[in-house]
């Protein structure tokens, strides 16, 4: 069963307030756990979350790394969240055109469709609707890029509508350049290599990195400061607001179809 099936719909305006709601609460939780660790025994702490760590440090010194640990678990969230909704958003974007085709109002370049691999029985299977499967075919699910690629085949460029707002000039470097450096810690420890280097070159001077670590080529690994967690969280905030008037441009296209 589609789960955007009319009887189960939620327009994509509820998923952008979804979204600010827990960018916002996990910079809540972040705030409440640094207000909790200056006021906790670390031997307490240590009985009460076991296996937090896996090396032979003492407790002591795994207790002063939970600041770091926190920043990142917390940095991770907020880049989880927004790539969901923007994969949503990406959905959306795709559901709507191909309803629109369906309905003869609207027509795309046949590139567009060239783009699309035919869905895989497994994916006609999860989702018993072909416009569903072919739009989960469009939109990866992961890839801050790739997502925003997939929806320029529709229409929708959302660096496009980034640049057209005033004073908006930092929020796509900033998050840009969260989304590679989340994956480069992950995937390389934080060392950084020429591929990140090139990627995000254009980017880093206008992000918390670039104000902290102004010198790229001569560093040789990232890291995630609270000013950088601070700066991701706020620029993903406003990301949001930019992108409100596209979600209620596109609950109002769907509306229409499904009268």
């Amino acid at each position: 069963m589609s789960y955007f099936q009319e009887s189960l719909a939620r327009p994509i305006t509820y998923y952008h307030k979804k979204c600010g709601q827990i960018l916002r609460r996990t910079m809540a939780s972040f705030d409440l756990s640094q207000l909790a660790l200056t006021d906790t025994d670390p031997e307490s702490f240590a009985s009460n979350y076991p296996d937090l760590f896996d090396d032979e440090r003492t407790t002591k010194q795994n207790f002063d790394r939970m600041q770091t640990v926190l920043i990142k678990s917390h940095f991770l969230l907020l880049k989880v969240e927004l790539e969901l909704f923007l994969h949503l958003l990406g959905l959306e974007c795709w559901r709507v055109a191909l309803l629109e085709v369906r309905a003869g109002k609207a027509r795309y370049p046949k590139k567009v469709f060239k783009n699309l691999v035919s869905p895989t029985p497994q994916e006609l299977l999860e989702h018993n609707d072909n416009l569903e499967a072919l739009c989960a075919t469009a939109v990866p699910q992961h890839g801050l890029t790739k997502i925003t690629d997939s929806m320029k085949l529709v229409d929708t460029d959302l660096l496009s509508i980034l640049n057209s707002q005033k004073n908006n000039n930092t929020v796509w470097s900033q998050v840009f350049t969260a989304f590679h450096v989340r994956h480069l810690i992950e995937h390389r420890n934080g060392y950084i290599d020429e591929e990140f280097r090139s990627i995000v070159a254009v980017t880093w001077p206008k992000s918390s990195w670039g104000d902290r670590l102004a010198d790229l080529e001569k560093r040789k690994e990232v890291t995630i400061a609270e000013s950088d967690l601070r700066a991701t969280a706020k620029q993903m905030n406003r990301f949001l607001e930019v992108l409100e008037d596209l979600c209620i441009q596109l609950k109002e296209r769907r509306d229409i179809l499904q009268k």
